[in-house]
């Protein structure tokens, strides 16, 4: 208790932030701690790097990190398996498997259109598997890439082509985040695109969650990976580069952060960015094949609403939502979308 007291309380060095754009004024201040000297060929060992993306300005580390959600494709298995389609890798993939499932009867996707950012989801994960990682972030934080561009406006259509087709759950427009998952966890609807925290709902809210799985966003071309993942780390603690002991404090925000990883984990509310070198079977298998996923990830996008300056994200989900009802094209969506990030 001493010690808590006199390094975080009484010094107050450590603290806690959001990382990418959010920290990047207090970093350029000159009044944050560089912390690469201090992360150790040990420390190094055991995180995914990757995940230091947003905590990285300039080519040093300033911050450390602890959970990284995701956004994955779930799926009932129970009704893939009565109507014989396998989880799509492609987009092509996953026209093919809601087209059979619409056969069948069976509402291929549930979304809100109602919660924007849940419509997000789905346009996000799009965009960096038809533009790739550093093509979308470079775009979104008007670092040199246009937003007018063929692979964004790939994306826009393939978005549009899911609508036109009905692969979406009727009556989208008046249900929320909460009225749209139900009807996943309800076996009504066969797939859903959302964060990795709904590995957790499932166990409470699915009669059967044995019957639910996830696999990475199908693919859109050749520009991305399976492993490139929509989501990220934003949580960081950071230490003030004005820090007494700023080796302890360094130290202690390290050894914090990989704890934090650990028992998150363990109680269910995070995927870990440190690695799991502790029993973790009392973590249910689908938030253990999603911890999976972020350790062999090669790269984290956070969510446009995320990534983006805050005045860029509201008109962004207002054109997603016309996008989605048809009161603005594909293209008119990248030009407006492009015009929005240049002001």
């Amino acid at each position: 208790m001493i010690i808590w007291e006199k390094y975080f309380c009484s010094y107050r060095r450590i603290f806690y932030t959001w990382g990418g754009g959010f920290s990047a004024p207090f970093v350029d201040s000159g009044n944050v701690l560089a912390l690469d000297e201090y992360f150790t060929d040990e420390y190094k060992s055991q995180i995914n790097e990757a995940a230091l993306t947003y905590q990285t300005y300039n080519g040093k580390v300033y911050g450390v990190t602890y959970t990284t959600p995701i956004s994955t494709l779930f799926y009932n298995k129970k009704i893939f398996a009565e109507n014989g389609v396998e989880p799509p890798t492609t987009f092509d993939e996953l026209v093919e498997v809601c087209e059979k499932l619409k056969e069948n009867g069976v509402t291929p996707i549930g979304i809100s259109a109602k919660d924007t950012w849940v419509l997000a989801m789905t346009h996000d994960n799009l965009v960096l598997k038809s533009a790739g990682h550093e093509k979308t972030v470079s775009a979104l934080t008007r670092t040199g890439q246009s937003y007018d561009d063929p692979d964004f406006l790939k994306a826009a259509e393939s978005f549009k082509k899911l609508v036109d087709m009905g692969a979406f759950v009727d009556g989208a427009a008046g249900m929320t985040n909460d009225e749209a998952s139900a009807e996943f966890y309800a076996g009504r609807v066969a797939m859903f695109v959302t964060g990795s925290w709904m590995a957790g709902s499932i166990q409470q809210d699915a009669e059967n969650p044995e019957d639910f799985d996830a696999v990475p966003y199908p693919l859109l071309g050749d520009k991305a990976a399976a492993t490139d993942f929509m989501g990220g780390a934003a949580d960081t603690l950071m230490v003030s580069k004005s820090s007494k002991h700023p080796e302890l404090a360094a130290k202690a925000a390290i050894e914090l952060a990989r704890s934090i990883s650990k028992y998150s984990y363990l109680d269910g509310a995070g995927l870990p960015v440190w690695e799991v070198d502790y029993d973790d079977s009392s973590v249910n298998p689908l938030t253990r094949k999603l911890a999976g996923f972020v350790e062999g990830a090669t790269s984290f996008t956070l969510w446009f609403d995320t990534l983006m300056e805050p005045e860029y994200k509201d008109p962004y989900l207002d054109m997603l939502q016309q996008l989605y009802f048809g009161e603005l094209s594909p293209e008119g969506f990248v030009k407006g979308m492009a015009e929005n990030l240049e002001k």
